[in-house]
This record gives C-alpha cells, structure tokens and sequence, in this order.
C-alpha cells in the first residue's frame, strides 16, 4: 500500500511529465515561463539584474543566497530558451552586460565560505535536469539521420550552454572547486563536458555510430550522399573524436574546452588544447575573454585521447573497409 509521500511524489511526477509537453514550462524553474521571448525578457529585467548584482556586490540591502539563486535561474532559463528557440529565429545571443550582471551576482555569492559548494550542487542540478528532461527525450524521439542531426544540434547548442555557464560561474572556478564526483574537485565546464557525456552521449552512442556506418556502407553500394547528410556524418565524427578526453588526467580540472575569442564572435568551437588549472584555489584572474598563456599553464591535447574514435568506429569502419574491398 503506497504511503501519502509515495502518493504526492508519484503525483508530483505525473504533473511535471505533463507540464514538460507545455512549450513554455521551464525545467530549470518549475514554472512556466512568460509568453516573451529570451530577447524580451532580457530587455525587461537586465536593468534590475544589474541593480541587484551591484548591491550585492557592495554589500548594500538584504541579499539571501536563495533570493540570489531565483536571479541566477531565470538567466540560467533565459539561456536555455535561446537554446530551444530555432537557429532561424534566434537571431543575436544574450548581451555581454546581461551576462556580466549574472556574473558579478554569482562571485559574490561564492565568496561565503559555503557559497562555491552550494553553488556548484545547484549546477550540478541544472546540468541534470536539462540533459536528462529537455536533450534526451529530444534525441530519443528520433531514428536514424534524423536522430543524427538532433545530436549534432544538441551537442552545438550544449557547447554554447557550457561557455556561457563558463563565464556565469567563473568565481566559482577562481575562488576553489569541492568535492562533487567522487571526492574530487572539478570545474564548471569539466562538469558540463562530463554531464554530456554521461547523460546523452553513453545512451545514444552505439545508435549513432550504427546510423554512421549504415550510411557509409548504403554510400558505398550506391554511390549517392547527399551533402547535407555526409555533413552530419563528419560532424558526428568530430563529436565521437572529443569524448575520450573526459576520461583524460586532470580532466577536472580544465578551464573550459571552448575557445573562448572565436565564442565571442559567435564560433563556440571545441579546442584541440584545454589548459588544465594549476591550482584550482589560485586561478588567475579571467575575463569574460579569459586570455591564456601557454608558459603559465599546462595543457591536455585533445587528440591524444581520442580512444572512444577508435574503439567504436575506427575498428568497426576499417573492418567493414576490408569486407568491402
């Protein structure tokens, strides 16, 4: 017999599984957002962002750590919805001074001597709730080239999502790391490059990869690919050729894994060298255009971790090369 807690948890779930189809209900705050745009409501709140972001770095009112948060989240979910809306409707990404607001608000909430942990839980659960109820089904519902090109577009828009909470968190990163994963420390972009993984990547891997190699095989009988197609293949290539480097040493500590000059013009592009963090309690200080120097730091080459290519499609394309010719 089910207790009223199973019976209010289960009801709990019915609700938000339903409220997940509403187009307009946001994971990040159990709420339905407004009808605006993310352009719109950006407009309308960045001022007050500001504000509070300014008081609460002086010092100045009553600023809780939880009435901070509600901010953090409705940026967080502004982002997400720049993410869900169409790239043709997109149109400009959220403003630098939007982002820096969030960021100043964030830095002084990591400055208490608990607010970098609980900062970084908080996140953790964003990563989750958004990979496994907004990317994942998304995926799922698709077969074939079509479920191809739904993880090329999630695996782009995930790549823009980390820089940006890169940039928001970046006093979590400069200020120190706690233990998260299994008693180690970890960055916010090693968190989001792992969360990826683990979430989407590991469920959908062997269908991708098929997918890859059924075209290839129907490409070599045929002799026909459409060029939007052998895109998406390539592009799934790349995707597969990145995933070792979660398993790399010091992984978790990588100060971020997009470039970070070629985001600021709209490129969020996967680096071939992530700088690993000396000391992850004294980082330099960054900038939103965290410029690095390769004399200061260390670096994992992405190319030499690059086993997950290898051992799920490189072996299993050369073995369908030698059957063929």
């Amino acid at each position: 017999m089910a207790t009223k807690d199973t019976d209010e948890t289960n009801a709990s779930a019915a609700v938000e599984k339903t409220d997940l189809k509403d187009p307009l209900w946001s994971v990040t705050l159990h709420r339905k957002r407004s009808s605006d745009n993310f352009s719109e409501r950006i407009q309308k709140k960045e001022r007050a962002v500001l504000k509070i972001a300014t008081e609460a770095f002086r010092g100045i009112g009553d600023h809780s750590f939880d009435s901070n948060w509600e901010i953090i989240a409705w940026g967080i979910d502004v982002i997400q919805q720049m993410l869900d809306t169409p790239l043709e409707k997109r149109g400009k990404m959220a403003a630098q001074r939007f982002q820096l607001s969030l960021n100043g608000l964030v830095t002084s909430m990591a400055n208490s001597s608990t607010g970098s942990q609980l900062l970084l839980e908080k996140l953790k659960v964003i990563y989750d709730d958004y990979l496994e109820k907004v990317v994942q089904p998304a995926i799922q519902s698709k077969e074939g080239t079509e479920k191809l090109k739904e993880i090329v577009f999630r695996w782009e828009n995930h790549k823009i999502f980390c820089e940006y909470m890169r940039r928001m968190f970046l006093g979590i990163d400069k200020n120190s790391c706690h233990a998260i994963f299994g008693g180690e420390e970890i960055t916010v972009s090693a968190m989001g490059l792992r969360k990826f993984k683990k979430i989407i990547w590991g469920k959908v891997e062997n269908d991708i990869v098929g997918t890859m190699l059924a075209l290839i095989r129907d490409h070599r009988k045929t002799g026909k690919i459409d060029e939007d197609t052998r895109g998406i293949v390539m592009h799934c290539k790349k995707i597969l050729c990145v995933m070792g480097v979660v398993s790399a040493k010091d992984f978790h500590k990588i100060a971020g894994f997009v470039d970070p000059i070629k985001a600021n013009k709209g490129d969020f592009r996967f680096m071939e060298r992530l700088e690993v963090i000396g000391n992850m309690g004294q980082q330099q200080s960054a900038t939103l255009d965290f410029a690095r120097s390769d004399d200061l730091e260390t670096y994992i080459e992405v190319d030499n971790h690059i086993e997950v290519y290898t051992s799920k499609f490189e072996g299993p394309f050369l073995r369908d090369s030698k059957n063929f010719f």
